[in-house]
């Protein structure tokens, strides 16, 4: 009996890793090889980085890297903005995106002491908001079904 829960728990296990890797993109804290960002309107930078960060500074080249460099605004090269995809509004700027490029440059705004850098998008990946929102929901919501089912269980063998 005992052999056969430890055999489903481990099962169980390798089913969250799997989905794990197969929505990283909406489930991890950070990401790896791009980066999640939204747009902003005004006349300071194009982008706010929602997360890859440290994976940006990983990617800053080292002239760059002297400057005091604020790592969560960028901004865009014009190249970028004509590789959106075919069914890229626009406006969806402002919803959360995965972009992929490289930094080629720095900026600042007129009287900060900071500066931002210049991101060159070579891939844009648009993030549907409301399937971002369910896949959390239903992962977090099995992790607690999960916990709930081992710790019944485990008030039942003692």
């Amino acid at each position: 009996m005992l052999k056969n829960k430890r055999n489903l728990y481990s099962i169980i296990t390798l089913i969250f890793l799997f989905q794990l890797f197969i929505f990283s993109d909406n489930l991890m804290p950070f990401s790896w090889g791009k980066l999640k960002v939204e747009g902003l309107a005004c006349t300071c930078p194009d982008l706010t980085v929602k997360t890859g960060k440290i994976y940006l500074r990983t990617i800053t080249p080292d002239s760059l890297k002297r400057f005091n460099i604020d790592y969560s605004e960028i901004y865009l090269t014009e190249n970028s903005f004509k590789k959106f995809p075919k069914n890229f509004n626009p406006s969806y700027i402002f919803d959360p995106n995965f972009i992929e490029g490289k930094v080629v440059g720095k900026r600042n705004i007129e009287g900060e002491k900071h500066w931002n850098l210049v991101f060159d998008v070579s891939n844009w990946q648009i993030l549907n908001p409301l399937k971002d929102i369910l896949i959390k929901f239903s992962f977090f919501l099995q992790i607690i079904i999960f916990i709930i089912y081992y710790l019944k269980n485990e008030k039942n063998i003692t």
